[in-house]
């Protein structure tokens, strides 16, 4: 088994596909993506995504160990069954029922550095608190 789609510095569009069975559903790295209607089930990871945009609208993603794989990616999912994310090595787990989210690994990442640079005590909780 092998990927399905695989992306590479392009715009991707896709409505009212399915893929199922392989290893990776779709690939895509410095890409920007939009995706509606899909149903990516039954492969061992769904989405992997480097560096790209993804913009998914009423769709289904439910993989065996992975629904999406984001590394440096911002996602937005609208009214969009999915529920193992891992982003930047942080797993989330979210309900399977339709969702509507904005995930920002940047943001993230920018809050984390605040903390950890900060010395004060009182800061490092009050930004931990956010």
């Amino acid at each position: 088994m092998s990927g399905a789609i695989k992306v590479k510095g392009a715009n991707l569009t896709l409505d009212n596909v399915r893929i199922a069975g392989f290893d990776t559903g779709v690939s895509a790295e410095n890409s920007q993506m939009q995706m509606s209607n899909m149903d990516i089930r039954h492969n061992r990871v769904g989405l992997d995504l480097r560096s790209s945009r993804s913009h998914i609208m009423k769709s289904n993603i439910s993989a065996y160990q992975i629904d999406i794989l984001a590394r440096d990616s911002p996602i937005q999912l609208i009214d969009t069954v999915v529920e193992n994310i891992i982003v930047n090595g942080v797993t989330h787990f979210i309900r399977s029922q339709p969702v509507s989210i904005n995930i920002n690994p940047f943001a993230l990442l920018a809050s984390a550095k605040e903390v950890l640079h900060t010395k004060d005590v009182g800061v490092k909780r009050a930004k931990l608190k956010k």
